[in-house]
């Protein structure tokens, strides 16, 4: 296949771990089914929130509602360590980046990987189930900033829940892979992408997008788990001709962002809404679209983010690293402001009405200036 080493899930277990019980081949078909005995995937809201009672479960993305992704399970420790060994060895159907964390539920493993490709197995003995391929055309790639890797998938209730790279969502039968619904989530024509995992609570599967870096305006909806029906959409950046959009969002934008937001700036053109300003430590996050214009705030990781900034006590700044995931701020490594020229150091002592704009320094703590 392409003549690459394709991907592999790989278990490694101690003998005491098991005491709990382009695209090039078309693997669309789901190879094979969950024992239909008993219902499978038996996952809810109240299961989830109770997930610690059952730590050799991981039900949901992060492991918990607060996605801390602590596990309690103990057999692997320091003692147990050098017994450690392959378990067994799966080779996913196509290459590229494999970043999801698997779920398993009641001895089933349920994961995506490249292409948004979803695997069913046996999570004692790595036995394929089913595998079911939303078969993504290879030219949507290029509207992806980071390859065509999945996150994981979500389960409730007899299904599993995947977005597509395409910006589909889709529920699956757990039992089967069988496509119970499908939707399209985004406007396809833009570079749209989906690249996370969903969640679940109650009724209601929740899909956010990415490309704020190629120009999109993001945003988060929630379908009805049972039929696929649009409930809510919730945009996390205004319309850049602040109209409503007929979405939850519209009251909360006219009220808050759509007048403090301002009428021009890149993020008018260059869409956003991976992440919004934020409040951290008592300080407000400020993030740049180009260096070349003046400073304004911009509400999501739009194309030349080129630096951040955290305005926090005089004489303070906090590093910031750039990324296509929301920015990462850190407080825990304050750098003072460096030494002004001799021209600068010759000025008047600075107040609060005339202090400096900050400055953002390089995520490597150097005194350098991005």
């Amino acid at each position: 296949m392409f003549g690459i080493a394709r991907f592999a899930f790989i278990l490694a277990a101690t003998i005491t771990l098991w005491a709990c019980g382009g695209q090039s081949e078309d693997v669309t078909a789901p190879s094979g089914a969950v024992s239909g005995a008993v219902p499978v995937a038996q996952v809810d809201t109240d299961r989830i929130a109770a997930a610690a009672e059952e730590p050799e479960m991981w039900l949901t993305y992060g492991g918990t509602y607060d996605e801390q992704r602590h596990s309690a399970l103990g057999q692997i420790n320091r003692d147990t360590l050098p017994e450690l060994g392959v378990g067994w060895v799966y080779e996913t159907a196509k290459p590229r980046g494999a970043e999801a964390t698997p779920l398993v539920v009641d001895g089933v493993m349920y994961v995506s990987s490249a292409w948004s490709v979803v695997y069913a197995l046996d999570a004692k003995t790595g036995e394929e189930l089913w595998v079911y391929d939303p078969e993504v055309s290879g030219k949507d790639a290029a509207k992806g900033c980071c390859d065509v890797v999945n996150r994981g998938v979500a389960v409730h209730n007899g299904k599993v829940f995947i977005g597509v790279f395409d910006g589909r969502l889709e529920a699956l039968d757990a039992a089967t892979g069988e496509v119970v619904w499908s939707e399209v989530t985004v406007d396809q024509s833009k570079p749209y992408t989906i690249t996370g995992a969903p969640r679940v609570f109650k009724d209601k599967v929740i899909i956010g997008n990415a490309g704020g870096e190629l120009g999109v305006r993001g945003y988060v909806t929630a379908y009805d788990v049972e039929t696929g029906e649009l409930v809510w959409r919730f945009y996390t950046v205004p319309n850049p001709e602040k109209k409503p959009d007929g979405a939850v969002s519209d009251a909360i934008l006219a009220k808050l962002a759509n007048e403090t937001w301002g009428d021009d700036g890149a993020w008018v053109t260059d869409g956003g809404g991976g992440t919004g300003p934020k409040l951290a430590d008592g300080a407000v996050v400020v993030q740049y679209p180009d260096p070349a214009e003046h400073r304004a705030v911009d509400g999501g990781a739009s194309p030349g983010l080129h630096v951040a900034m955290l305005a926090g006590p005089p004489g303070t700044f906090s590093t910031a690293r750039r990324s296509s995931s929301p920015l990462v701020v850190s407080r825990s490594t304050d750098v003072s402001v460096p030494p002004r020229t001799s021209t600068a150091s010759s000025a008047p002592e600075a107040t609060a009405d005339t202090a400096p704009a900050p400055r953002a320094f390089r995520a490597d703590d150097s005194a350098e200036p991005w």
